[in-house]
């Protein structure tokens, strides 16, 4: 949701102007060192493809500690970004 309201401030400017720059904060490199855990643990669980091992990796999850980890990953404090710690400023737009 919080991306979304970033997407809905930048499209404007984009169709306005046609330059791709104006889609610039929109970039997930802005996010990714803030998110180096989840992206490990996507990783992880991307690469048990066969059932056998989806399903006890999911189990396993639901144990502590593992429990904890998904939660904290996944769920904590910081786990999804804060568009406004992006700083971008607020513009209005007049539709025609």
């Amino acid at each position: 949701m919080r991306l979304s309201a970033l997407a809905a401030r930048l499209i404007p400017e984009y169709l306005a102007s046609g330059d791709p720059a104006a889609l610039a904060p929109y970039s997930g490199e802005r996010f990714r060192a803030r998110f180096v855990s989840r992206l490990w643990m996507r990783r992880l669980l991307s690469s048990l493809r066969h059932p056998l091992l989806v399903e006890p990796a999911f189990a396993a999850l639901q144990v502590w500690p593992f429990r904890r980890v998904a939660e904290q990953v996944f769920f904590g404090r910081g786990s999804f970004p804060d568009v406004e710690e992006l700083a971008l400023p607020r513009r209005t737009y007049t539709l025609i």
